[in-house]
């Protein structure tokens, strides 16, 4: 199901596991970063979820797909992924 081989950072199985969570309010194309969608705040707005996921088919697990959703709903297919700095 996923493509073969590593990303260039050795990373396997980047994509189709969970919807990520971003910081990014739901807001419309095109992307300004001064409209407030990047405001951190404890707001129940809707908060833009990127990838896809395996539980709703191959197409939707690519970077490109978005989907949004309230933080405060919960969904197994929702999740995160932790950054750490490289050394």
């Amino acid at each position: 199901m996923f493509p073969d081989g590593a990303s260039p950072y050795g990373c396997l199985d980047m994509s189709g596991n969970v919807w990520e969570w971003t910081l990014s309010k739901a807001k419309k194309y095109p992307y300004r970063s001064d409209d407030g969608r990047e405001k951190i705040d404890k707001s129940d707005d809707p908060r833009v979820l990127r990838g896809g996921s395996f539980v709703v088919g191959l197409h939707y697990a690519r970077c490109a797909v978005r989907l949004d959703s309230r933080p405060l709903i919960w969904n197994f297919s929702f999740g995160f992924r932790g950054v750490v700095p490289g050394s």
